[in-house]
C-alpha cells in the first residue's frame, strides 16, 4: 500500500454563516493501492460526511502523491487505510 494526500473542499451552508456560506478543506492521508482507489475510498469518506450533514457540499477533491508533502509538517492529517470507515471525530470535521 501507498500513501495519497486527499483534499476535499466543502461548503457549509448552515444558518449560521453568512449568506455566501463557508467554505473550508480537508485533508485525510489515505492508504492505498493507487491514487484511483485512495480517491474513491476518501470521495466516500467524505459523501457519507455531507449526507450525514446536508448542510454541507462537497465542492471538489483530489488525490496527490506524498512526494508534494516532504518537507511539510503532516503530523496532524489523520491516517485512514483504504476499507477503514472513520468517524468525524477522527477525521476532525
Amino acid at each position: 500500500m501507498y500513501q495519497f494526500m486527499y483534499s476535499v473542499w466543502i461548503k457549509d451552508h448552515s444558518d449560521k454563516m453568512d449568506d455566501d456560506g463557508y467554505e473550508y478543506p480537508a485533508c485525510i492521508i489515505i492508504e492505498a493501492i493507487d491514487s484511483t482507489q485512495a480517491k474513491e475510498w476518501g470521495d466516500r469518506i467524505s459523501l457519507k460526511f455531507t449526507k450525514d450533514n446536508p448542510e454541507n457540499e462537497i465542492l471538489n477533491s483530489q488525490v496527490e502523491s506524498m512526494e508534494e508533502y516532504k518537507t511539510s509538517d503532516i503530523s496532524s492529517v489523520p491516517i485512514i487505510k483504504y476499507g477503514y470507515e472513520p468517524s468525524d471525530r477522527e477525521i476532525g470535521w
